[in-house]
């Protein structure tokens, strides 16, 4: 597994990983309330400490917003926990887990707003 990391760090030109990740202790299920009490679901991905658990130190949070599964950016998720970031993958309003109906394009501004604005509270 290190050995593919590796080549995928060479490939896309980006410095190694730095921090230990793991699929089952590295990865948090969250629930986002909305503005208007829809909840959206998203998953967080951490590097973790010297204990084997989730790092929730204050750190860089990529977030991404996706009406196509928040499980298919896995892959993403590790490989930014890896460079010591807090990555969160989130479903999109009445997408996957999230409740709501779906309408594009829609809600995507106020609701990525209130994503931000639940993420900045977070310790």
């Amino acid at each position: 597994k290190q050995y593919i990391r590796d080549i995928d760090s060479r490939m896309l030109r980006v410095r190694p990983p730095d921090f230990a990740v793991d699929g089952e202790n590295g990865i948090i299920d969250l629930t986002i309330p909305l503005r208007d009490g829809v909840e959206a679901v998203a998953t967080l991905y951490s590097p973790l400490n010297g204990n084997n658990k989730v790092d929730m130190s204050p750190r860089p949070v990529v977030l991404v917003r996706t009406p196509y599964d928040r499980k298919a950016l896995a892959p993403w998720g590790f490989r930014f926990a890896e460079r010591g970031y807090h990555f969160v993958a989130q479903d999109t309003r009445g997408r996957f887990g999230s409740s709501g109906g779906f309408f594009p394009l829609v809600n995507e501004i106020v609701d990525g707003a209130a994503t931000i604005e639940w993420l900045e509270k977070q310790p």
